[in-house]
């Protein structure tokens, strides 16, 4: 497969991903569409992007959840529905792994800040 090939993969799942990552179903909507066409899809991405896709749906929900967490009074685990996590712990995990700091403390230190 030629390089812009390539490329027109990964920007499409960019954007269905942008478009729809709070989706609790975004990763196995993605596949439904993309793996028909190029079922190497998930490999064209990672070497693009350097990143697996569910790293990169979840570093978009991190910066949602970021978002929320800073100018809304949602609970935690209604940040996690919000952006596409069904369930707290999982969510937890996701956010630690990514930001360093648990979304509860987080969210402690920006209360403190303010």
């Amino acid at each position: 497969m030629d390089l812009l090939r390539q490329v027109e993969i990964v920007d499409r799942i960019i954007f269905r991903i942008e478009k729809n990552f709070s989706e609790m179903n975004c990763l196995h909507d993605l596949h439904e569409e993309i793996f028909v066409e190029c079922s190497i899809y998930e490999k064209i991405f990672q070497e693009q992007v350097k990143l697996t896709i569910h790293e990169y749906i979840n570093r978009l929900r991190t910066e949602q959840a970021v978002q929320l967490l800073e100018e809304t009074q949602l609970d935690v685990k209604e940040v996690a529905i919000a952006v596409g996590v069904n369930g707290y712990f999982e969510f937890t995990q996701i956010f630690e792994e990514i930001r360093g700091i648990s979304p509860s403390k987080y969210r402690n230190q920006i209360c403190e800040g303010k």
